[in-house]
């Protein structure tokens, strides 16, 4: 007989989409172009903190990085004398490369007078210092991406872009070898993958096997194209040809995976540009095992040199997806709200009126601790903007008493590396992991009544257990 007790506990509310983001009067960021945006939180102090790149107009170079402490309310410092060169046509990332709990930074993009891919380590306080000693190739116009694309509990490194040296397009995956300080090679692929700028690098495990497959769009220099990879586990990829072949050939694109439909596998969607003068925005729903059919009968408007990102904009827990570029439409500058139902159906939302923008990135986050979700768009409208919208709606996340199931067991807690999740009920659908800001980490398929959470940086976390025929059940963990 199952027992129910009462407890402090965490649990999901929802809100509807009523006019939730407001835009900021006032900030000290910089409109840029062909750069990229970033919320994270760079001195450990728990709140998020800004940075931006690329080009703020005017004649000649005219590049930037720069970076804005937070306060925790939401107000922002310009932080002088870090040491990144201002850059154009940039690419970033930040991880935890060293794994000692703080954000390491991957610049990429054009200088003056050259291109640069560098590495920076975090000291843990927010100050950066260059480490030169990294073979990662110089490139612009590309993309970074740092994962753990090997199953070795490090993190890896793909960039891709237009590289001086070569004088062409690459891409190429360097692996961590796991010491401290971190050193990568150079792993070279055979096949090898597809050599393309002006586009979009993502990785998600699509197959449910527990690593992290590839997705490539952009321009190879004789047109668009975008290409699927599957790995092994081991970092070994192997393109998937009948998934190539289904989506769309894209430059100037983005993409992005999320579970749109609830179903615990990573869908796609694919936005971007083909042939002379035709965009699409397109949904790929994935059935689990990796094999991806296109969605029929959805909202999106295709565009161009924009973004796109899954998020849970009205905290119901399901995503929602911002999409902003150039459309063949009239503004042909947008940027839309899609909201979810749930089940994958999306609606735009029209209530939100955020700016349209090209040639842009945008960041997603809470800056002010009241446990929703933050915008700050940067790119071209007009003129070059970066503006911050502030999200009203109501909290993912809150405290309250309520009766909770006591079949379920999650242990060991804290955890370092594999946490067990035990039911007496038999009918665990999926589960997802969220930390303390709301912000859904990853859908996961359990293997064996475990998971690794080895990779995860150490903090709070909320699991939400999803099951085929009862309510979903909320457990927290601590990971040291």
């Amino acid at each position: 007989m199952k027992k129910t007790i009462t407890l402090l506990s965490i649990l999901f509310t929802a809100t509807m989409f009523s006019q939730n983001f407001t835009v900021a009067t006032e900030t000290p960021f910089i409109g840029t172009t062909d750069g990229s945006a970033h919320l994270v939180d760079v001195d450990g102090d728990g709140d998020l903190d800004f940075f931006n790149t690329g080009d703020q107009g005017g004649s000649g170079f005219q590049g930037i990085a720069q970076l804005f402490t937070n306060d925790g309310s939401g107000t922002f410092t310009l932080v002088a004398g870090t040491p990144f060169p201002g850059v154009e046509s940039a690419a970033s990332e930040f991880a935890d490369i060293e794994g000692d709990g703080d954000l390491d930074l991957i610049l990429t993009g054009s200088i003056s007078g050259g291109r640069i891919a560098h590495l920076y380590l975090n000291d843990g306080t927010g100050t950066f210092t260059l480490d030169a000693s990294q073979p990662f190739k110089d490139v612009s116009v590309g993309d970074v991406i740092i994962e753990d694309l090997d199953g070795d509990s490090d993190l890896d490194v793909i960039i891709s872009g237009y590289n001086t040296a070569a004088g062409a397009r690459i891409t190429e995956v360097y692996k961590n070898d796991g010491a401290n300080p971190a050193v990568f090679t150079i792993f070279t692929a055979s096949p090898a993958f597809a050599l393309a700028n002006e586009g979009d690098v993502d990785v998600a495990d699509t197959d449910s096997d527990g690593d992290l497959d590839l997705l490539i769009t952009g321009n190879d220099g004789s047109g668009e194209l975008t290409k699927f990879y599957t790995n092994d586990g081991t970092g070994v990829f192997t393109e998937d040809a009948t998934a190539s072949a289904l989506f769309t050939d894209m430059r100037d694109s983005d993409a992005d995976f999320a579970d749109v439909d609830g179903d615990g596998d990573q869908d796609l969607l694919i936005y971007g540009r083909f042939g002379s003068s035709d965009r699409e925005a397109k949904l790929y729903l994935n059935d689990g095992t990796g094999a991806f059919a296109l969605a029929a009968g959805t909202p999106f408007i295709g565009g161009n040199a924009g973004t796109v990102d899954f998020f849970d904009a009205d905290n119901d827990g399901d995503m929602d997806v911002l999409i902003s570029g150039y459309e063949n439409s009239s503004p042909n500058r947008n940027t839309r709200l899609y909201g979810n139902d749930g089940d994958g159906n999306f609606t735009e939302e029209i209530s939100e009126t955020i700016t349209g923008i090209n040639n842009a990135d945008i960041a997603i986050g809470d800056i002010d601790g009241n446990l929703t979700k933050d915008i700050v768009i940067v790119g071209y409208s007009n003129i070059r903007i970066a503006e911050l919208y502030t999200n009203s709606g109501a909290p993912l996340l809150s405290i309250d008493n309520a009766e909770v199931l006591n079949g379920i067991s999650v242990y060991p807690i804290p955890s370092k590396g594999e946490l067990y999740v035990r039911s007496e009920q038999s009918d665990i659908k999926s589960i997802q992991l969220f930390d303390v800001t709301g912000s859904l980490v990853k859908n996961i398929i359990l293997n064996n009544s475990k998971m690794d959470v080895s990779s995860l940086p150490k903090g709070l976390y909320v699991l939400k257990i999803n099951f085929e025929t009862t309510s979903p059940i909320i457990k927290k963990f601590i990971k040291n």
